[in-house]
């Protein structure tokens, strides 16, 4: 089925609405999940406004493969005195078949590098090219609320005069640019995003406690894109989301991670709940200590706020859904403020266990944060 129009409230206190299709059915009541889904997942829906009405123009469309399924993540704040019942609804309108020849995904073009400092300020901007032509049918600005402001402008051939087109300064529900008919971006333009922050805490605050990302849809796509840079680099890298086969799930695989004391070359502060991401990748997607070029995690979970501050404390990842086989665990703490994207002085294990996913058990294995990215 193709979709050309989506549908999507949230009640008080909605921040955001993401959708996604998964190529199988996941047998499992609500619960915590990483934000950004897994990498099989293919994000259809971005919203965050109360309510909100998309639809494509003819041709265009997201197509659900037979037997997916769509998985709903909300994320809601609280900011009142009293608890809140919350509520999202997600509406699809299918097209004819046959109808639909072009593909629609979400797109993503924005930095992870944030460290604002502690009652300061900061700006960044980030300048990315796309990996193919593409043309833009809306455009938001995503931060929390310690941001003041997201600009973006389109630089012709990369270098040209920059054209803006699209600015807010509201962090909370920001409003939506929609270009009618598709904003053109070929592979020598450029989109650059820029963000601003005032943190009025004493913390200072990193990925994901602010983001900095220009969002919208986008076509014609092979899957959803996502254009940042990270790890402490500027140089902005494009990856894929939702093209990812997977398998059909069916297993758990429960992560305890400790940290050792004194790590060379380590930057930053392991004490203080720095986020930490851990993958499972194919065993035979592993070489000696990193991934193989060209292959990607099959699945990832993240905790924020668990802080190691002893060798004894733990950090504990329930990555549920994992298809059976043999994997190898890839963990690394963003001690740099460089977001998902491990960069040099972050600290990861060196020593990667493999563990066998098994069809309806849960399989426990340890690993050790005890090396620094040179």
């Amino acid at each position: 089925m193709d979709v050309v129009r989506f549908n999507t409230s949230q009640s008080e206190g909605g921040h955001h609405l993401i959708v996604y299709t998964i190529d199988h059915n996941v047998d499992l009541p609500p619960t915590l999940c990483s934000q950004g889904g897994q990498p099989s997942w293919s994000q259809i829906v971005v919203s965050q406004i109360p309510t909100e009405t998309q639809s494509f123009p003819e041709g265009v469309g997201f197509h659900v493969r037979p037997h997916q399924q769509y998985v709903m993540e909300t994320h809601y704040i609280n900011t009142t005195s009293k608890p809140l019942t919350v509520q999202s609804t997600f509406e699809a309108e299918y097209a004819a078949p046959g109808k639909v020849t072009q593909r629609a995904a979400t797109y993503f073009f924005g930095t992870t590098n944030i460290d604002v400092p502690a009652n300061g300020s900061l700006s960044k901007t980030v300048t990315c090219k796309p990996p193919a032509s593409m043309s833009l049918k809306t455009m938001f600005g995503h931060e929390h609320r310690r941001g003041t402001g997201v600009t973006v402008d389109l630089l012709p051939g990369g270098k040209g005069a920059p054209a803006r087109v699209y600015e807010t300064k509201q962090w909370d529900g920001p409003p939506i640019a929609t270009f009618e008919g598709g904003r053109a971006l070929g592979t020598s333009d450029a989109i650059q995003v820029k963000c601003d922050w005032q943190n009025d805490s004493p913390t200072s605050l990193g990925y994901p406690h602010e983001m900095c990302f220009a969002i919208g849809y986008y076509w014609p796509a092979e899957a959803g894109m996502m254009c940042i840079s990270g790890g402490g680099s500027d140089e902005c890298q494009c990856i894929t989301q939702g093209n990812l086969d997977t398998g059909p799930g069916g297993s758990t695989v429960e992560v305890s991670l400790t940290r050792e004391e004194g790590i060379v070359g380590m930057k930053g502060d392991a004490t203080t709940g720095a986020p930490i991401y851990c993958s499972l990748f194919r065993a035979q997607d592993w070489d000696t200590f990193t991934p193989k070029p060209g292959t990607s995690p099959y699945y990832f979970r993240d905790q924020v706020d668990v802080p190691l501050k002893t060798t004894s404390d733990k950090a504990s990842f329930t990555i549920t859904d994992v298809t059976p086989g043999d994997y190898v665990v890839s963990c690394f703490m963003d001690t740099i403020r460089g977001g998902f994207v491990p960069g040099s002085g972050d600290i990861v294990n060196s020593l990667s266990p493999k563990v066998t996913a098994v069809a309806g058990k849960t399989t426990h294995t340890k690993a050790q944060l005890d090396f620094a990215v040179p």
